[in-house]
């Protein structure tokens, strides 16, 4: 899950499956609007405020780490896995897909 934690309190992403989880805050500011796990130790965040798709990677202890550069830079309301692999993001304007190697 995703907060978009307003005023001085950082942006931060956890896992929602979990009572008390591991929260992991953000740097900067990205307005998370979608996330989406992509296998079970990789996920995708949507940042409307940033603009970027960027990978995470989970880490040993259930933190998330940015995994590399965004992979997109016209992110804004949304992502989401396709059965195919493929994943779909979207902007104000249009549907984008990606194949992710």
């Amino acid at each position: 899950m995703a907060d978009n934690s307003p005023g001085r309190r950082p942006e931060r992403i956890a896992r929602g499956d979990q009572r008390d989880p591991t929260i992991t805050e953000l740097e900067g500011e990205s307005a998370p609007s979608g996330l989406v796990a992509v296998s079970g130790t990789r996920l995708l965040m949507c940042g409307f405020v940033s603009r970027t798709l960027q990978p995470f990677v989970i880490e040993a202890d259930m933190t998330a780490s940015p995994d590399g550069g965004p992979i997109a830079d016209d992110c804004a309301l949304g992502v989401a896995a396709l059965t195919d692999g493929r994943i779909v993001y979207s902007n104000e304007e249009e549907i984008r897909v990606l194949r992710l190697d």
